[in-house]
């Protein structure tokens, strides 16, 4: 089987698809990538796969996006996803990924295309070379209003190319949609009549122990008596300046603090950091989460699901997108603690990772968390089930999703 990967730009929507990109591989399939230039470093160095260049970058999609619209530059908030998203991902990327992605079905003629559930030329580009297609969530499901208007911009390319409306739903869900998005964290049951299969977060992947000295400054390492935090704002809006006033509200407590700046912050931005806090661009929270005992971040899908899966409180800031669902959600579970806006100020963030760190609750629930996480269906399950799916021409019924939260035995 040739498998084809298409995702727009923003490292979330891309890692999201990469388990089950190397598990399809793993299988013995053909597998191919299709995104931003950017976006192929990403893919790991391992894997031979070929890399067609699909859709503008991120920061050409900005560009285009503000400039069209100006006055979405001062969106904030939570209605910034609202305003943003149709234009940013269905006028501006959309609209550019379509052509390349036409090319790259045709040179690579794949037997499935898969794609996550922002790139919404992946079922236009689909039904025209007549192949059929599966969605995967990066995060929760997308509103429904929200992707009908996205795909409302690309309504002339549907009739250009099909001689018909676009679908409200833009063609995502008509074959298969694999749901990352644990029962417990999803804001409102999926419609019974949307095909949908279940697909354990990338970071709940079980992988080789790798000792905490092979990852962090000696310090760190070895006072193992004190808990150990990790830090990131994602790879998007990671502003210093909230950095500094988590760091600063941490700063005293007995802590060790590791901070993943992302690309567009130099760790020495933060300096001088106190011994016991290390700061870095990159930080791999697959081999770093085992060991920690908090995690602080924006709220981001990756990031709130890969802690979930380790059964690790949180504590959420979110910025902006949909960090203000994802966290709202978990802030239901009682699995973490979210500050907005003005809260996100040095004494609300101390007050709120003593509490975290102090109360068993929120460790018990997010340890049930981690249970149910580790139900659903590794990537190598959901990669055969696709097999059998395409073999018997997408007729297989595939196993239901989980419906409820269920306590661990």
């Amino acid at each position: 089987m040739r498998v084809l990967f298409c995702t727009t730009p923003g490292e979330g929507h891309v890692r999201a698809l990469l388990p089950l990109l190397q598990a399809l591989h793993a299988r013995g399939h053909g597998v191919a990538w299709a995104g931003a230039a950017e976006t192929h470093a990403l893919v790991p160095v391992h894997l031979p796969v070929p890399c067609f260049d699909v859709g503008p970058s991120w920061q050409s999609a900005r560009f285009r996006l503000f400039g069209r619209w100006p006055e979405l530059s001062a969106a904030r908030g939570t209605d910034a996803a609202a305003r943003i998203f149709p234009k940013l991902y269905g006028a501006v990327i959309a609209t550019r990924m379509l052509a390349p992605l036409q090319a790259a079905l045709q040179a690579f003629k794949p037997d499935l295309v898969i794609g996550e559930n922002a790139a919404l030329a992946v079922p236009l580009a689909a039904q025209v070379a007549g192949v059929p297609h599966v969605t995967q969530g990066f995060g929760m499901p997308l509103p429904a209003h929200r992707v009908e208007e996205a795909v409302s911009h690309l309504a002339s390319h549907w009739r250009r190319l099909t001689g018909e409306p676009p679908p409200p739903d833009a063609g995502l869900y008509r074959h298969l949609y694999l749901d990352i998005c644990p029962p417990s964290l999803q804001p409102e049951p999926l419609p019974a009549s949307l095909p949908a299969h279940a697909l354990q977060p990338g970071d709940a992947a079980t992988t080789p122990p790798v000792a905490l000295s092979q990852l962090l400054p000696g310090a760190l390492a070895t006072h193992d008596d004190l808990p150990l935090v990790y830090l990131s704002l994602g790879t998007m809006l990671n502003r210093p300046e909230l950095l500094r006033t988590v760091l600063a509200a941490l700063s005293g407590l007995p802590l060790r603090v590791v901070v993943a700046t992302g690309p567009d912050v130099e760790p020495e931005q933060l300096a001088p950091l106190p011994p016991l806090m290390h700061a870095q661009r990159y930080v791999s929270q697959a081999e770093l989460l085992p060991h920690c005992q908090l995690v602080i971040s924006h709220g981001g899908a990756g990031t709130v699901y890969a802690a979930a899966a380790h059964g690790l409180p949180q504590l959420a800031l979110p910025q902006m997108a949909d960090q203000f669902v994802n966290t709202a959600a978990l802030e239901h579970s009682s699995a973490g603690m979210v500050l907005l806006g003005a809260e996100q100020n040095l004494y609300a963030i101390r007050h709120a990772v003593q509490q975290l760190l102090s109360e068993p609750g929120f460790r018990s629930t997010a340890a049930r968390l981690a249970h149910e996480i580790a139900q659903m269906p590794s990537a190598d399950e959901v990669a055969q089930q696709l097999e059998r799916w395409i073999e018997d021409g997408q007729q297989v019924p595939l196993p239901p999703r989980p419906v409820g939260f269920k306590q661990p035995a």
